[in-house]
């Protein structure tokens, strides 16, 4: 990425007034360069912090959707194997993470405890949102409305979130938006919960806010994976920015933004048996199989790659997805696939 002169006088300028503990990122679209600037420096301790006042509510709200088989953080939905000796289709299993169970005790209380669980997920923004204003140095008044003024003006946020503006204005959005529904819940008790969806009146709105189960569970995912890759709790991968993507725009109701119009994503493992004498991979082949099956879908994967001798695996690697999608030339040098290579897998599969 390449900036004219007048550009980069203007990013030594704003480097210059505001000093070494900022950071920058700059990035272009449709040739125009917009140029973000974040000056907190976030430090252990920093992080820490966040990870302890938001212990609680993040355990408790990953416990009981994991529990009702509806795993907050995003993970593979399939395992597809492929084998160079076979060149069909070789097997899929499907690992469901997003449909809950029915019937169990873990699904009913998703059901009856809707309106705890939409509180806490507030909770756990009210105290994302405080932390922002202390990193910045300004101290954090019970008020909403005067957290409200310090969020819409001049903050410094996380990197993460700085560098998505789209992330950053609808955060601020459900902020602002869902806090009198919270108020009327804890109280004035002005609430109804039937079957999972969750009907909120408030005396600041004029119509009642209404949240389905899997609206709920969208606005849940959105505040902990931000908390959660902040923190470094969990690593942010790609496609955890379009699953963050996706739920906002199922609730752009609550944040009151334009749809960001992000497909499904569906994120695949691949496993490919080759021969060691091979000196090429048919990625071709992975991918026309996987655009078929997944054709509705924004689909990325991570290849497993298995080097097999006389029927007896040798080694593996492991490239993820943001490895070789923008540079097939990785396939060509196996000296570069060392830092790539994991111990083989335990289940001893090997393709006849």
């Amino acid at each position: 990425m390449g900036f004219h002169i007048p550009v980069l006088e203007n990013i030594f300028h704003i480097m210059k007034r505001n000093g070494p503990n900022m950071g920058l990122f700059c990035y272009i679209q449709k040739s125009i360069v917009y140029i973000a600037v974040y000056k907190v420096k976030l430090s252990d301790e920093h992080l820490q912090s966040l990870i302890e006042r938001t212990e609680y509510e993040t355990w408790f709200l990953e416990a009981v959707y994991a529990l009702a088989g509806q795993k907050i953080k995003p993970d593979a939905t399939d395992t597809v194997f492929y084998s160079s000796f076979d060149l069909s289709y070789r097997k899929s299993c499907q690992v469901v993470i997003l449909k809950g169970s029915t019937g169990s005790w873990q699904s009913g209380f998703l059901k009856a405890g809707a309106p705890l669980i939409f509180v806490s997920v507030f909770k756990l923004l009210d105290m994302l949102m405080e932390w922002i204003i202390e990193i910045n140095g300004h101290t954090v008044n019970f008020r909403f409305s005067v957290k409200q003024k310090q969020l819409n003006g001049d903050l410094s946020f996380p990197e993460l979130i700085e560098q998505r503006p789209w992330l950053k204005g609808r955060l601020i959005g459900l902020y602002n938006f869902l806090e009198k529904f919270r108020s009327a819940i804890i109280h004035h008790s002005q609430f109804s919960s039937l079957d999972g969806l969750l009907e909120i009146k408030s005396t600041k709105a004029t119509n009642a806010l209404c949240i389905s189960s899997h609206q709920l569970r969208a606005l849940t995912e959105v505040v902990v994976s931000t908390i959660r890759c902040i923190s470094k709790v969990w690593t942010f991968e790609h496609y955890q920015e379009k699953y963050l993507r996706f739920h906002l725009d199922q609730i752009s109701f609550l944040h009151q933004n334009p749809l960001l119009s992000q497909k499904t994503p569906v994120h695949v493992f691949v496993r490919y048996y080759q021969s060691k004498n091979e000196k090429t991979l048919d990625l071709q082949r992975v991918k026309q199989d996987l655009d078929q099956r997944y054709c509705d879908y924004d689909l990325s994967f991570d290849l497993t790659l298995i080097i097999v001798t006389d029927g007896t695996a040798e080694q593996a690697f492991c490239f993820p997805w943001v490895a070789f999608s923008g540079s097939p030339a990785i396939w060509e040098n196996r000296d570069d696939w060392e830092q790539f290579q994991i111990p083989l897998p335990q289940d001893g599969y090997i393709p006849s």
